[in-house]
């Protein structure tokens, strides 16, 4: 749902002018040389933004008829906590599109995404978020290098079944 706020995006390039193509992960491996071309950038939100709880019975409850009758095409029954936990993309992007629309067509600007549990490690918080207005305050960003050895880096790296190997 992320869309590139130009500017941000520009911020990136002068940072990583010509980064290389993205390896091929199905080998399992991702280069070292690969993540020395990488930045990872870290930014705080406006302090009044809200975001969309996908883990609450409530926002589940709130699904209109026609929204559980789109989830019935894909096989689903109730819309619950495993409903926005799937693995299934296009249930992920309706319910992600219906929520962002309802959202404009109200006048909600304060809420500017979603916030969920990651489906591949419970003690992970993912957020995805509208950038119209940008909910990221770019006086924030800061850009790090990407270190092999990073404690979170390795861990991710586990959890997607991917190692980092030397070039």
């Amino acid at each position: 749902m992320l869309r590139p706020a130009h500017d941000q995006v520009a911020r990136i390039r002068r940072t990583q002018p010509t980064p290389p193509n993205d390896p091929d992960l199905h080998t399992g491996k991702i280069p070292v040389g690969y993540l020395d071309a990488r930045h990872i950038g870290v930014a705080a939100c406006h302090p009044d933004v809200r975001l969309i709880d996908m883990s609450d019975p409530a926002t589940h409850a709130s699904f209109p008829a026609h929204v559980r009758r789109v989830l019935g095409w894909f096989d689903i029954r109730d819309a619950d906590r495993g409903t926005v936990m799937t693995g299934d993309r296009r249930v992920t992007r309706y319910l992600a599109r219906h929520l962002w629309q309802t959202c404009r067509d109200r006048g909600l600007t304060h809420i500017r995404g979603l916030r969920y549990e990651s489906r591949l490690t419970p003690t992970a918080t993912c957020f995805a978020l509208w950038d119209d207005p940008s909910p990221i305050d770019t006086s924030t960003i800061t850009l790090h290098p990407v270190e092999p050895t990073d404690p979170s880096l390795l861990r991710a790296v586990e959890v997607l079944g991917l190692s980092i190997a030397p070039d």
